[in-house]
């Protein structure tokens, strides 16, 4: 991957560049960092697929708690599995028959949005997008 353009938050907004690359359909990484850490956005002809920040931490476990899809305690002992075999954590929710892969699915575009507008909020560090060839 080549880096296609890089800069400083201060200087452009995250909004006006993933407009950019949403506009141009390309593929590839965007990468941000801040105090925070460093942060990735990933798109596919355009579209953003995913989204990590370095606080993500359980977010999809707390998500599904908040929508009731998984107790405390369900979710309490996959995350020791997770620890334990290093499976991912919607996986093993869905071995265990605690979500379907609807809501497994539904659950991630929302913790992928909510994870970009937390991005496209970072008013300080530095971005460089990074585009398939």
């Amino acid at each position: 991957m080549a880096v296609s353009i890089f800069g400083s938050l201060q200087d452009l907004s995250l909004a006006d560049i993933i407009q950019a690359i949403a506009g141009s359909q390309k593929t590839g990484m965007l990468y941000v960092n801040s105090n925070e850490g460093r942060s990735a956005v990933a798109f596919k002809n355009g579209f953003v697929v995913s989204a990590s920040k370095p606080d993500l931490g359980n977010r999809l476990g707390q998500l599904l708690m908040k929508q009731y899809q998984v107790s405390d305690l369900e979710l309490d002992t996959s995350q020791k599995e997770q620890h334990q075999t290093g499976k991912p954590l919607g996986e093993i929710l869905l071995d265990r028959f605690l979500v379907t892969r609807e809501q497994l699915q539904a659950t991630m575009r929302q913790q992928v949005m909510d994870t970009v507008n937390e991005i496209v909020n970072l008013e300080e560090g530095s971005f460089s997008f990074h585009a398939e060839t």
